[in-house]
């Protein structure tokens, strides 16, 4: 590790926390500033990619190889522990390049409580690890991993009329219809990202919201034949994560539509797109549930492998016409995709409108989505009628900080709580704490959502208004009382008589045992909440 990380800046002390000093308490976050980079494309590549691997919070491959192309002195990345940031330098050092580092300024209360309480609440949200934005950056990179369970479960849709699968036309070979529809898919680009799009009118491609760059924004559109044109986003819904784009002169054969709501669960379908850059691949897949609800929407959920650089792409039918557009998928899971159904295109197109009873199933199918929708928000809201700590670090030899979040009908008021380390089903250590100043949780969301952008349980929670009155707040506990039981990892945290938590709020690592032996079993880390890059 560098010298200037082997000591605290402020007592010149060794210590044995990564974050604060076990000697005096003061933080050791740092900074880290770019010095130089003298190597060239490929080693800017390289650096960049063991960067994004150790990772440094916030970035991508692709924003690590752009900052590593920026001026000397430009932060590379913020509030890091030491044996991160000496890690980074290590890694500057071998790909030709220099790096320092500054210790991070202290961030204000009120900003570190809310960033920690809205990202329990966005794990708490519908409990779902969603990859929502499905483009994947032109020169590759990892979509953020939010962690948590899968989908909510709804009652399987009604069966469509014997009549209406008696009329289909022959299915199709999947080699069959890879030539049929390949000519019809494109691939576009735009700011950084790469997605899919296809023909549903000579001139015109559907896509997604999160793929197209905003209202009449332009974008690049490589089609089939090789011919490279400039498209332009003529609509633009972020929910339900839907783009038309326009490219003049493009001529291109469009897909057929299909019904969504007539397909089987079982039924084999196939998808085309850009997984990873990789142009025109196919995959086949199986419907696993028809009109899936998230957020308020229908999807169609599909057994089958999707990918960055496959959002936007047609979901096919064995006779060819597209019943979807790959939006998204859940991660932690495998080979959980879902589609926006084709029916939500339909009201935007030059096209007849479905028969009546197709437009029935649909209505059906959205109702069912909106009244689960207002089951779950119920559900949300009912969480945090008593206070319940999401987050706990240590802060200091014999302190912990914990965030707690409670629900106020009116003005919040100094709070005095008692947190429990609770395991083996018995209380271990008791630390008392107040809170002395609460801070809303819905307007640090909607700074949030305006940041993040496409996030959609952000977005959820923002526009259902769920964290109205909901507000967070820091509290300060002693525990150089607590045994080394107390203390251990298996050790789970929580309010006494307050609501527990849904992601368990481990006790973290402290040093306050040190001078006694080491403990076995410590729980590294600040607690229960999920990687950050997903909650930007």
């Amino acid at each position: 590790m560098p010298s200037s990380l082997d000591t605290c800046p402020r007592c010149s002390q060794r210590s044995d926390s990564d974050t604060f000093c076990s000697r005096c308490g003061s933080s050791l976050l740092v900074d880290l500033l770019l010095q130089s980079f003298g190597g060239d494309e490929r080693a800017r590549y390289l650096a960049a990619k063991e960067l994004a691997a150790l990772p440094l919070p916030g970035h991508t491959l692709v924003t690590l190889k752009q900052a590593l192309a920026g001026p000397v002195g430009s932060v590379l990345a913020r509030r890091l522990g030491r044996r991160i940031a000496g890690q980074a330098l290590e890694v500057l050092a071998r790909h030709d390049g220099s790096g320092a580092v500054r210790p991070s300024p202290e961030r204000s209360s009120r900003a570190l409580v809310l960033a920690l309480a809205g990202a329990a609440l966005l794990a708490l949200a519908l409990g779902f690890a969603l990859w929502p934005r499905g483009e994947a950056p032109a020169t590759g990179g990892e979509p953020p991993d939010p962690g948590v369970p899968a989908p909510t479960d709804s009652a399987p849709p009604a069966e469509p009329p014997p009549a209406a699968v008696a009329a289909q036309p022959a299915a199709l070979s999947t080699d069959q219809l890879a030539m049929q529809i390949r000519g019809a898919v494109a691939e576009v680009s735009c700011q950084g990202r790469l997605g899919t799009a296809f023909f549903v009118e000579p001139d015109r491609l559907a896509t997604n919201a999160h793929v197209a760059c905003g209202l009449d924004q332009q974008v690049q559109v490589k089609l089939a034949d090789g011919r490279t044109l400039a498209g332009r986003t003529v609509v633009w819904e972020p929910r339900p994560d839907l783009a038309l784009l326009e490219v003049s002169g493009a001529g291109a054969t469009p897909l057929e539509l299909g019904d969504s709501t007539a397909l089987a669960v079982g039924e084999p379908v196939v998808f085309v797109g850009s997984p990873r850059g990789l142009t025109a691949t196919v995959h086949e897949g199986k419907v696993s549930f028809v009109g899936r609800n998230l957020m308020g929407n229908a999807y169609l959920q599909v057994d089958g492998n999707v990918n960055p650089g496959n959002s936007g792409g047609p979901l096919v039918d064995r006779r060819g016409r597209a019943v979807g557009i790959i939006t998204l998928k859940v991660l932690g899971g495998d080979g959980i995709g879902l589609a926006l159904p084709i029916e939500y295109l339909e009201p935007h197109l030059r096209t007849a409108p479905p028969a009546e009873d197709a437009r029935a199933r649909w209505r059906a199918i959205l109702e069912r989505c909106l009244d689960e929708d207002r089951r779950e928000l119920e559900a949300f809201r009912s969480r945090f009628a008593r206070p319940s700590l999401v987050f706990a670090e240590a802060t200091g030899p014999d302190h912990l900080q914990g965030v707690v979040v409670e629900r106020w009908s009116g003005e919040p008021r100094r709070r005095e709580l008692r947190v429990m380390s609770r395991g083996a089903g018995r209380a271990l250590c008791i630390a008392e704490g107040t809170v002395e100043q609460w801070f809303k949780l819905e307007d640090a969301l909607r700074q949030s959502l305006a940041r993040a952008g496409d996030d959609l349980r952000l977005a959820w929670l923002v526009e259902r208004h769920a964290a109205q009155d909901l507000y967070a707040g820091s509290l300060k506990l002693r525990v150089d009382h607590c045994s080394g039981e107390a203390a251990s990892a298996e050790a789970v945290l929580e309010v006494e008589d307050g609501e527990p938590a849904d992601t368990p709020v481990h006790f973290p690592k402290w040093s306050g045992y040190r001078s006694r032996g080491p403990l076995p079993g410590y729980s590294a880390g600040q607690g229960g909440l999920p990687p950050g890059p997903a909650y930007r």
